[in-house]
């Protein structure tokens, strides 16, 4: 049976910044907050992923897609600590007018970020694609990896660099869909510095878990200590129709070690979207995940939260969150912000209220993944945000996408970029109450069988300079003796419609 578990008032109130200001404490220049947003007034501009960075200069990079007439491309926008655009880039690769960025990251040789996402080529299918570029966003290779089945349609999900002592590679996760779309299949590949294909696995999970959906990945600690396993989140899919939030974890070749999901006995949906290896004292070695449980009575949704043991597949702990004024909230993306005045942590993550209507952040605490500090609402009614990065020790990098048109001009879509201070917040930001649980769903082994794939192909890619942006909340004024008043822009008569 269930266990519900009600948090008190006490530890709502705990604000972030109390944690977080333990903590060595950020320049000057990085306690911006912002609230921003990029594109062309034409095209439907959607963000996807975002990570501060460090070795290319200061800022942040976004990745998502650009969508104009029939050309859908993959798209980068590069800025800086006060929401500046550097550069703002889209690429045809090896040619083709429809692909989609879904994650980056920035390497950390400082030979700039690499993407991934999906291309499509001549016979109509997807193939997923990792796509190299130097800090200024100039490529510098582009590989295609094959579909275990011709006609199939494939997209890399989530992409990290190995753990510095295992050599300077990439490992992705994805997934593969049948032609007939009736079963998905996940994908881990690694590939070398150059972009060269070391091993690209397909995962099947047979006639028992018709579907096998791997979103988001980690490195973490194996039996012998080393940061060697992949732990990846994602969710499986029964014969009857029941999906259950996965963990898997392999070995460094992608070979399976264990695999486990949960659900509430046939009676909700769950998944995970956003997985973090923990690396506080107290949790060293354990891996953060959040997603959603739905409820297929009645459509609605609530934030799942899970912590898994370091070394296996066992699960620790589980939490729900729900919204009282709404049914639909679901979490994206989750990071680990150390607490260094004890052994627990804290959980940031990235999470949208609505179909969509509010962007937040929050914070949880690692050991009951109950509230732990303010949750705060971003942007004026019609935003998503879908990923988090720790800006500094005391900031959150959030980004997603906003179906305002700010500037009055017909604009469908624009990436949204939120910077916040340390409570975890923005001056326009909205605090809200949400109401949290202990839950302790069942977990089911899986098994899954990888058959290798061999093959790939280097490719040309072609970028094309893009632009646009605006801020719907400016920088703080204290912070930034240049700026303006802080402003929060809401929407004017014609609005965005979501999509």
């Amino acid at each position: 049976m269930d266990t519900m578990e009600r948090s008190s008032s006490g530890s709502r109130r705990r604000a972030l910044a109390l944690a977080i200001s333990l903590l060595l404490a950020a320049p000057l220049a990085q306690a911006q907050n912002f609230e921003a947003y990029y594109g062309d007034p034409e095209p439907a501009d959607s963000g996807s992923d975002v990570k501060a960075t460090r070795a290319c200069g200061p800022g942040s990079i976004t990745v998502g897609t650009r969508l104009a007439g029939d050309t859908q491309l993959a798209q980068l926008s590069r800025a800086d600590d006060n929401g500046n655009l550097i550069w703002q880039a889209a690429y045809y690769i090896g040619g083709s007018k429809r692909s989609r960025g879904e994650a980056v990251i920035e390497l950390s040789s400082g030979r700039g970020f690499a993407v991934t996402g999906a291309v499509q080529y001549g016979d109509g299918s997807d193939r997923i694609y990792v796509l190299q570029v130097d800090c200024e966003g100039r490529p510098a290779w582009t590989s295609v990896l094959g579909n275990r089945v011709e006609g199939q349609n494939a997209v890399g999900l989530d992409l990290i660099e190995s753990a510095p002592d295992r050599g300077d590679t990439l490992y992705l996760v994805g997934e593969e869909t049948s032609r007939d779309a009736r079963r998905k299949f996940g994908r881990i590949a690694r590939l070398d510095a150059g972009g060269g294909l070391l091993w690209n696995q397909f995962y099947d999970g047979g006639s028992r878990w018709p579907e096998v959906r791997l979103r988001a990945l980690a490195q973490n600690v194996a039996a012998t200590g080393l940061a060697d396993d992949l732990v990846v989140a994602g969710n499986t899919t029964n014969g009857a129709g029941l999906m259950g939030a996965l963990l898997l974890r392999t070995d460094a070749g992608g070979a399976p070690v264990c695999a486990s999901t949960l659900n509430n006995a046939d009676k909700l949906h769950g998944l995970f979207h956003g997985i973090a290896a923990l690396r506080a004292p107290g949790y060293f070695g354990q891996s953060a995940l959040v997603g959603l449980q739905s409820n297929p009575a009645d459509g609605a949704t609530q934030v799942y939260l899970a912590r898994f043991e370091s070394a296996g597949c066992k699960v620790l702990a589980q939490a729900f969150w729900s919204d009282p004024k709404t049914t639909s909230i679901r979490a994206y993306d989750v990071v680990e912000a150390l607490d260094r005045s004890s052994d627990d942590s804290l959980l940031a993550i990235a999470a949208t209220r609505g179909a969509p209507e509010f962007g937040a952040a929050l914070g949880a605490r690692t050991s009951t993944l109950l509230p732990a500090a303010t949750p705060y609402y971003f942007g004026a009614g019609r935003e998503m945000l879908v990923s988090i990065d720790l800006k500094a020790p005391d900031r959150l990098l959030l980004a997603g996408s906003t179906f305002i048109d700010r500037d009055g001009g017909g604009d469908p879509q624009d990436v949204y970029l939120v910077q916040t201070d340390p409570a975890g917040a923005t001056t326009c930001a909205v605090p809200w109450q949400p109401r949290a649980g202990r839950v302790a769903y069942p977990p089911q082994n899986v098994s899954l069988k990888p058959i290798l794939i061999d093959a790939y192909e280097r490719v040309g890619t072609e970028p094309v300079g893009t632009g646009g942006q605006g801020y719907a909340c400016k920088p703080d004024p204290k912070r930034l003796a240049s700026a303006e008043a802080p402003a929060c822009a809401r929407a004017p008569s014609g609005a965005k419609t979501a999509s």
